[in-house]
């Protein structure tokens, strides 16, 4: 079910001359994905809790809710008659929707909470389909998807990570990387830095909002043995001092 849908998105993403690369497709499926999803799961919130005879405040409401604005519905089919296409879809999503969601994060009260993270997501997230038509195919293709399960959610998360650690998604996201962030400095870890017998490490330092220029390329050796019960921890906070002072 989900290799069949993900393989109509993929066509019908050919055409749609706002994704120009393999990142962009993973990102801009990402949050079409994770709308259904939620709403999905505020459904079986809902339901639950109206047979407990409880009231349920859910996270996105009105107009914004995916069932409103996505894949409205009469009868249980699809009604066409309402549902937003072209660039009324396109204005919709861009000057309502995800400025609705990215004000989460204001609203929100506290960091750790899903309204908060939500909010942050989509405050950095940019919409970039500009075919209505097509983000309308999407949209019917998504909400075609069951996440009620955990099988579902298992089978979904599995084939989903399998098409996004694509050589191609790899290779754009360095470009993304390299081009939109400074890359400034590659702290090369000794092995057994974190759990895992073998496991190698490279932890990067980057800021946003202009290309990288010069590369710092450090070696971490601390001159003893590290695991858990010998952490990084000092020898971190003495290499963050580094950085800083570079």
């Amino acid at each position: 079910m989900y290799e069949n849908a993900f393989n109509s998105i993929e066509r019908a993403l050919r055409a749609e001359e706002g994704i120009a690369n393999e990142l962009d497709y993973v990102e801009q499926t990402s949050w079409v994905l994770f709308l259904k999803y939620l709403h999905d799961l505020e459904t079986e919130r809902r339901d639950r809790a109206e047979l407990e005879g409880s009231d349920y405040s859910p996270i996105i409401d009105g107009d914004f809710r995916w069932d409103r604005w996505s894949a409205p519905k009469k009868n249980g089919e699809f009604d066409h008659n309402t549902a937003r296409i072209g660039d009324d879809l396109i204005t919709f999503v861009d000057q309502r929707l995800f400025p609705y969601l990215a004000s989460f994060r204001e609203t929100a009260e506290g960091p750790k909470t899903i309204h908060y993270k939500i909010g942050e997501v989509f405050t950095e997230l940019r919409n970039k389909f500009r075919s209505g038509y097509i983000l309308r195919d999407v949209l019917e293709v998504i909400d075609g998807l069951s996440f009620n399960t955990q099988a579902q959610r298992h089978e979904l998360s599995e084939l989903y990570e399998t098409r996004s650690n694509t050589d191609n998604a790899s290779v754009a996201l360095r470009r993304e990387l390299l081009e939109s962030c400074q890359l400034h400095t590659v702290l090369d870890c000794p092995q057994g830095t974190f759990q895992g017998a073998g496991v190698k490490t490279v932890v990067l330092y980057f800021e946003k909002g202009a290309p990288t220029r010069e590369i710092w390329y450090y070696q971490l050796d601390p001159g003893r043995s590290l695991g858990k019960t010998n952490p990084l921890a000092r020898t971190a906070a003495t290499f963050d001092d580094l950085v800083r002072n570079e």
